[in-house]
């Protein structure tokens, strides 16, 4: 890094980062930044936590959800390792919204579920699925909300060094919003002139003034140009329409009497 007499003080950004092996050892490790040239300052010495990834964590797919208020959506969680003992899972979650633990039993069950280290149900290594719910209230605000997973056994537990725990954010997306008010705006303007038969037409830019609540599609085809012929109607059995039309024909009158065809 490089300072100036007019960028001495705009902070300059530092990025850390933790080579991979293969071991399963978190690790501490320092970086010292030191100052040459042009002033004299002391050695400054950051301390930095290396978490391993090879570790025990959860393994969480996906780790965000949106949604919208009263919906639901799914995400699933498994361990990255086997524990060293069997893991009971709690949860905290934020008050907008509701959690189902366990999708085998009717009802919301908004408590433990269990990886097991060696057993062939719930095993460690397995996908649990949790279903997450939206709830309904009253106001028009976006809201963000978590889900977060912790356990007091083993190497697992949330009291260990570093403490082990999952989350999951939520963002929920209100649906009491008005519907907003605004104008279709069509270029350019004045009248759309084209050549009747030309198949290549004209074109209409077409676009709306504000954010639709939803997706709208605007469009009205039926102009001049959209208009469907009716079709005629030919008699089922034309011989029979001819037979019909010629005994009801009227008599035709002629200057020298009547004349029947």
């Amino acid at each position: 890094m490089t300072f100036t007499s007019s960028n001495y003080s705009n902070a300059q950004t530092v990025t850390v980062t933790a080579a991979e092996d293969s071991d399963t050892s978190h690790e501490t490790d320092t970086v010292t930044f030191s100052a040459s040239g042009g002033i004299t300052a002391p050695n400054v010495t950051k301390a930095v936590r290396i978490y391993d990834d090879e570790g025990p964590g959860y393994d969480i797919t996906p780790t965000s959800l949106t949604m919208t208020e009263g919906g639901q959506a799914t995400f699933q969680v498994r361990l990255k390792t086997q524990p060293s003992v069997n893991v009971n899972i709690l949860n905290t979650k934020s008050s907008n919204i509701d959690i189902d633990t366990d999708p085998d039993t009717a009802g919301n069950q908004d408590g433990i579920f269990t990886f097991n280290r060696t057993d062939q149900t719930k095993i460690w290594s397995e996908y649990q699925t949790i279903t997450i719910f939206a709830k309904q209230d009253s106001d028009m605000n976006d809201e963000s909300g978590f889900v977060r997973f912790f356990t007091t056994n083993g190497d697992y537990s949330w009291q260990g060094n570093p403490p082990v725990l999952g989350a999951v954010a939520i963002t929920v997306t209100d649906d009491d919003k008005p519907t907003p008010t605004g104008t279709i705006q069509i270029s350019p303007a004045g009248t759309l002139i084209i050549d009747e038969g030309d198949s290549t037409g004209g074109t209409l830019s077409v676009s709306l003034s504000k954010a639709p609540s939803r997706i709208e599609l605007v469009h009205s085809p039926n102009g001049q140009g959209h208009r469907r012929r009716r079709q005629r109607r030919e008699p089922r059995n034309r011989h029979h329409h001819l037979l019909r039309n010629r005994r009801h024909r009227r008599p035709e009158r002629h200057q020298g009497g009547l004349h029947h065809g």
